[in-house]
């Protein structure tokens, strides 16, 4: 490796890393309507990292719309998680109406509703 040297991220790449790369692949499956994949980066994201309060909710509601189709109670767990974080930002609320909207079909079950209606408190400005 004549000639090659290694050198440092910069600074303002310091966010980049293996967790954050995992998250982004899931946003390109989710994107392609792709759960198992979606759902694979996304554990894989937050195994990696559970410091960063923004991403992990981010993660979280990606998780949970990736069940929302076959696993409801599972969507509405892993939902009810990234509510109790209590961010409110517009990509947040971007995920919370994709999510509740997935679990569209499911609204009646005991299980949905109650989330259903956290959900739509949240996204809802008062």
């Amino acid at each position: 490796m004549d000639g090659l040297r290694l050198r440092t991220a910069p600074e303002w790449l310091a966010y980049f890393d293996e967790a954050y790369l995992a998250a982004q692949v899931a946003h390109c499956f989710l994107a392609l309507n792709d759960n198992t994949q979606t759902a694979a980066y996304t554990e894989r994201s937050l195994e990696m990292n559970t410091d960063q309060v923004r991403g992990r909710t981010f993660n979280l509601l990606m998780l949970a719309t990736t069940h929302a189709a076959t696993e409801p109670e599972e969507a509405v767990r892993v939902g009810g998680q990234a509510l109790a974080e209590g961010l409110q930002s517009r990509r947040v609320l971007s995920y919370l109406r994709r999510l509740g909207h997935r679990l569209g079909t499911h609204e009646s079950s005991s299980a949905v509703e109650p989330f259903t209606v956290r959900a739509k408190e949240a996204v809802t400005p008062e």
